[in-house]
């Protein structure tokens, strides 16, 4: 019995201080495997845990392995979600070709409608969308259309 009031006393101090941030309260399986984190510094691990699992029990059981057997991994992983949910999403698409970003962004069926079509236009805006600069785009679309 005394274990497990002093998980559940560890879990309302968890919620406790997880209402001060601007995250959600934990439901209490989710906060039980979040405690269950005791390697080195936990308290960051931990906020890390919480924002990648976003309240899913399975995303936590599988990041608190990652967590196990290098903490670092779940830091890192944390901080490029925390650059993903930022409305600049140019960095990460700058990384990727082409079909990668109308891919990322859900716009590859499109684009290959728009190819097909021979629409210069659409391809063209489709590019926009994807961050690349109208005359590169210009470019780019010619030089498919040519090819198909």
């Amino acid at each position: 019995m005394r274990p497990r009031r002093l998980i559940q006393g560890r879990v309302r101090r968890l919620n406790a201080g997880v209402r001060r941030d601007p995250m959600p309260s934990l439901p209490s399986t989710v906060s039980e495997l979040l405690l269950s984190y005791v390697g080195p510094e936990p308290e960051r691990v931990r906020k890390a845990l919480a924002l990648l699992a976003r309240n899913d029990v399975d995303l936590m059981r599988h990041y608190l392995e990652y967590a196990a057997a290098d903490y670092r991994f779940v830091l890192w992983w944390a901080e490029l979600q925390l650059e993903m949910d930022e409305p600049e999403q140019g960095r990460f698409l700058g990384l990727k070709i082409i079909n990668e970003r109308l891919s990322h962004l859900g716009l590859l069926s499109a684009w290959d409608a728009a190819i097909a079509a021979r629409d210069i236009l659409a391809a063209r805006a489709l590019l926009s969308r994807c961050g690349i600069p109208k005359y590169d785009a210009a470019q780019i679309v010619e030089a498919i259309i040519d090819r198909v």
